[in-house]
């Protein structure tokens, strides 16, 4: 491989070992990606994207808690860099701290950022805190940047619903099912209205 032998050559050199690291991700190896990451910070731990870049690695890995923080680490090196309170935000919600979550979507959000995932994240905090107007909002902001997502769809959908505006929901998630005939939630949101209206 060739970042193998680069770093024989020049076996201090952090992003060389990263970089082994993302082509190794590319094949599915993530324990060796994620060896190499730990040289990579070992050898530069004040490079931001060193952590970021491990936490990742760990998010894909599910190591929620070790990746939450390397994110925070990152953050706190390069305190712009909006990918990583995203990330954060995403990690923060799978583990249940929501309003940490929502913190993090939010500060992205605020920056100008024009990424659908953070729409989406926040989207999602709103929709299970049951603030259904302000989440159809960011998942509209979302599928503004990104109209092909079934599940941002699916999303906007029970947040539809659940302000009782029955058609908007149903249209929701049609266009789910569009763009995704297999996703579970549309076909479930579609049959609980259709039931609704039965039993009206």
């Amino acid at each position: 491989m060739l970042f193998s032998e680069a770093i024989k050559h020049d076996p201090a050199n952090g992003t060389t070992y990263l970089n082994r690291g993302t082509a190794q991700t590319k094949i599915g190896e993530i324990e060796l990606a994620l060896v190499d990451c730990d040289v990579a910070i070992s050898l530069q731990p004040d490079r931001a994207e060193m952590w970021y870049d491990r936490a990742t690695l760990l998010l894909r890995a599910g190591a929620l808690a070790r990746a939450l923080a390397d994110f925070s680490q990152a953050i706190s090196l390069k305190p712009d860099l909006a990918a990583a309170f995203c990330n954060r935000g995403l990690v923060n919600y799978r583990l249940g701290h929501i309003i940490e979550a929502l913190a993090d979507f939010t500060k992205v959000i605020q920056t100008g950022a024009k990424d659908p995932v953070c729409f989406f994240g926040r989207g999602t905090v709103f929709l299970v805190t049951g603030d259904y107007q302000k989440a159809v909002d960011d998942f509209g902001a979302g599928l503004r940047l990104s109209p092909g997502d079934a599940a941002a769809f699916s999303r906007r959908g029970q947040a539809y619903e659940g302000l009782g505006q029955v058609q908007h929901a149903i249209d929701d998630f049609r266009a789910s099912l569009a763009i995704d005939p297999s996703l579970v939630s549309a076909k479930e949101g579609i049959a609980r209205l259709q039931q609704a209206s039965v039993d009206h």
